[in-house]
């Protein structure tokens, strides 16, 4: 997994900084549990966990081998959290929510909008996929580092149900303007193409200025421009 990460651009610093890790392995699980319930830190009502009445432990609810991505708010703190697996579905379903909610006292990931760092910028990228927002903004993306634009990110596309109220949060605190950065296949896929103007849309509902922006389209996502950008000057 590390290598994975390395491979797309980023370094040792960013991921620990990121906070990325490796789904555990059954045999590391119970551990970890330990570990968790004998520094007094409570389960209840984490998603990803859940607890048994009649066994009377807690368990984790191992979906499959995987990253494990932090989704992040401006206070840094993680509000959840997604597995990029690393064998897809049959269905392609490469991301999926580290959730319990089909299990005894589990309970639902959510899906929040997701920031790369924790300060609210007058202008504002916005992308889908919290690992490529990440990957973009450390790879600085349209040279956002210097600028100091932040990076947002919808957890997936159609993932909108808690983005216009973090707008409504995010203009009091001074944002102005969101470059919204979907992927390049937007053209080929009309759920792109929509969520697309479903944000713009939003956002402008606000008060908020909105403008969509596109790229060479032989890289898919924002990401993929940035590495290329990167190696080209290298």
């Amino acid at each position: 997994h590390k290598q994975n990460l390395l491979n797309r651009g980023l370094n040792e610093k960013h991921i620990k900084y990121f906070g990325y890790k490796s789904m555990p392995e059954h045999k590391d699980i119970p551990r970890i549990l330990n570990n968790i319930i004998n520094a007094g830190l409570s389960l209840d009502g984490v998603p990803g966990f859940y607890y048994d009445e009649k066994r009377k432990r807690y368990y984790l609810n191992r979906i499959g081998n995987g990253i494990l991505i932090p989704i992040r708010n401006s206070n840094r703190d993680i509000i959840s959290v997604q597995i990029r697996l690393d064998v897809p579905f049959e269905n392609g379903t490469k991301y999926l929510y580290f959730s319990s909610t089909d299990k005894p006292n589990g309970k639902k990931a959510l899906a929040y909008v997701h920031l790369v760092r924790s300060d609210i910028t007058p202008t504002m990228y916005l992308t889908e996929g919290v690992l490529k927002s990440d990957i973009a903004y450390s790879l600085n993306f349209n040279n956002c580092i210097e600028e100091k634009v932040n990076i947002m990110a919808l957890p997936g596309v159609s993932a909108t149900s808690h983005f216009k109220p973090f707008l409504k949060k995010a203009k009091k605190r001074g944002l102005k303007k969101i470059i919204v950065a979907f992927d390049s296949d937007k053209y080929e896929n009309n759920n792109v193409l929509n969520a697309e103007s479903k944000v713009i849309e939003m956002a402008e509902e606000l008060g908020i200025d909105a403008i969509s922006i596109s790229w060479n389209r032989n890289y898919k996502g924002m990401d993929d421009f940035a590495l290329y950008k990167l190696t080209k000057q290298n």
